[in-house]
């Protein structure tokens, strides 16, 4: 098996394929010219595809992946609004399409050799909606409206079209921003990172057809005391849900935290000075290793997850990005 990491460049109009190592080293092998810029990237890992929203434009590029990692075009599927988030329902083969800027998410079914087709639904006002997130044990969808400080819950019906979840949304704190949320693999709590205030609330889902879904810890991912500017950015769990990061853009910094066994609770680990303007960052298959891309500085950090030091992180190596890298993400091939 060997890893790969594909990272969107915003103003160069590139994807650029990288290979990682055992060691934790990472090699370029291709730059895929999008002609559009491109923003998010995702990974239909049940047929071997990446998917990228494009803008100027507005389209998804279907690309196949190789057994060597690289991309091939496939397929442009137009688009009537931009896109800022993906998200893929495996079982219902349906792709997410969330828009921050129209307020809205766009539900495409894809096909059976992996393409959107065409827009089967959309779902309207959700001001400054700023992803989709599908919880499948569940079948609920939350979307994080940044300018509405709540977080929307839809289920899916049998006849796969979304509908309102008998709670409607969560409220969450005034001027807190929710935008990006991770979910427990093994139990039923999801993550929430929240762009204006910096903060991560963890949600409790377990019932959540006989109770409501409550926010059950809210905790600061900010060094103690720091009391200036705060732009919360992405979030991710490792794989065997000990350990939770969170990026900021305004301190350019990775915090690490620790996770309870039952899932409910997390406390600060570490900070870790990383790329400038870190709007992305994800971590590798095996939960080894977390890469960092800097819009601002043009540049990725690889670092290693330490086990027997509750995740902190360890620098390894940095590396030269294309243009306002974007977006990362990670994926293994059989060999």
């Amino acid at each position: 098996m060997k890893q790969y990491i594909y990272i969107s460049n915003y103003d160069s109009k590139k994807i650029t394929v990288l290979t990682l190592d055992n060691k934790g080293k990472l090699y370029k092998i291709q730059n895929v010219h999008t002609k559009g810029y491109v923003q998010p990237i995702i990974i239909n890992k049940n047929k071997q595809i990446l998917y990228a929203g494009v803008r100027s434009k507005n389209k998804i590029i279907t690309y196949k992946i190789k057994k060597n990692g690289k991309l091939e075009e496939i397929e442009q599927t137009p688009l009537s609004i931009t896109s800022n988030h993906l998200e893929i329902d495996y079982i219902n083969k349906l792709l997410f399409v969330t828009s921050y800027n129209y307020n809205c998410i766009d539900i495409y079914k894809i096909s059976k050799n992996g393409v959107p087709k065409k827009s089967i639904q959309t779902i309207n006002k959700l001001n400054g909606c700023h992803s989709t997130n599908l919880y499948l044990k569940k079948n609920i969808l939350l979307i994080p409206t940044l300018k509405e400080d709540c977080i929307h819950i839809y289920k899916l019906n049998k006849n796969k079209k979304l509908v309102h979840h008998k709670q409607i949304k969560i409220k969450t704190k005034k001027k807190s921003g929710p935008r990006h949320i991770t979910f427990h693999n093994k139990n039923e709590y999801a993550y929430c990172i929240n762009e204006l205030n910096s903060t991560i609330n963890i949600l409790n889902l377990k019932n959540e057809n006989k109770k409501k879904i409550k926010i059950i810890q809210t905790i600061d991912t900010m060094p103690y005391k720091y009391n200036k500017l705060r732009w919360g950015a992405d979030i991710h769990i490792t794989p065997n849900n000990k350990y939770l990061y969170t990026s900021d853009r305004a301190l350019n910094i990775i915090t690490s935290f620790k996770i309870n066994k039952k899932g409910n609770k997390i406390s600060i680990t570490g900070h870790f000075k990383t790329e400038t303007c870190p709007r992305a960052f994800n971590i590798d298959y095996y939960g080894k290793y977390l890469i960092s891309v800097g819009q601002k500085s043009n540049s990725l950090t690889i670092y290693k997850i330490l086990k027997k030091e509750n995740g902190r992180l360890s620098y390894i190596n940095s590396l030269n990005t294309e243009n306002n890298p974007i977006w990362v993400i990670t994926n293994l091939i059989k060999k």
